[in-house]
């Protein structure tokens, strides 16, 4: 795993990500403005940023927790998927994966969000 020290706040990708949690999933309370990451892992086929604090849910749920979108990646020809798990005690932690074995360097300029086919 490849550790990206340094920034504490979440990327542009990251925060678009959460964004979409947010919007499906009406028990999720996130505070944007607090958003602190702890940890940073990229794997080469996708990544694992854990969260300090900033969310946290309403009631009780399933977990880990999925969208509605697919992730459309420049050089992730099949593209790509997120998890994020927020489990009570637990640091928050987004999961995003290709699909297969296909490498992604962790770069997400040009990144989109589609709707789910």
């Amino acid at each position: 795993m490849n550790t990206t020290p340094g920034q504490r706040s979440p990327t542009e990708f990251e925060y678009a990500l959460l964004r979409q949690f947010a919007a499906e999933h009406p028990q999720l309370r996130i505070a944007f403005e607090s958003l602190h990451v702890v940890n940073r892992d990229f794997t080469g086929v996708g990544s694992f940023t854990t969260f300090l604090d900033g969310i946290s849910t309403a009631v009780p749920s399933v977990s880990p927790l999925s969208i509605s979108r697919e992730i459309i990646m420049p050089g992730v020809p099949s593209g790509m998927t997120c998890l994020l798990f927020c489990r009570p005690g637990e640091s928050p932690v987004l999961e995003v994966a290709t699909y297969g074995d296909e490498h992604w360097s962790g770069d997400a300029a040009g990144f989109d969000l589609s709707a789910a086919s």
